[in-house]
């Protein structure tokens, strides 16, 4: 991929500078060319470190997006807006289970409300220290 930063460090030499322009705030003339030498190999060297960054970074982003692409087509669910595609029917499915449990516990509960009551009326926890003797 691409950067978008394909420019080179034009900005940074004297023939990009136009030589008729005065800045406000000039160089300071007294340093030897030796330090004007080192400060701008320091700032060549910075701007090919901060370049290979961000074309480092711009590879790995896009790496993440097709990931995130690849993961959007294998998992419906997950998508960019954060719809429920697929919970509607996973909710509806598990509600039709719970109501069907509820109904077989309710069954069974009332047959142990009629086994108990035929015990001649004693409430549960009576029922249960009788049969513990």
């Amino acid at each position: 991929m691409d950067s978008m930063f394909e420019d080179d460090i034009s900005i940074l030499t004297q023939e990009a500078l136009c030589q008729d322009e005065e800045w406000l705030d000039s160089p300071n003339t007294d340093l030897s060319s030796e330090m004007c030498s080192a400060s701008h190999f320091a700032l060549i060297t910075a701007y090919d470190d901060i370049k290979n960054r961000l074309t480092s970074l711009e590879r790995e982003n896009s790496t993440l997006k097709r990931r995130l692409k690849m993961y959007e087509i294998k998992y419906p669910v997950i998508s960019e807006f954060g719809e429920e595609r697929l919970f509607s029917v996973y909710d509806t499915h598990e509600c039709s289970l719970l109501k069907s449990e509820k109904a077989s516990l309710q069954q069974q509960l009332n047959q142990f409300q009629h086994e108990v009551g035929g015990l001649g009326g004693l409430a549960p926890h009576s029922w249960l220290a009788r049969a513990r003797w």
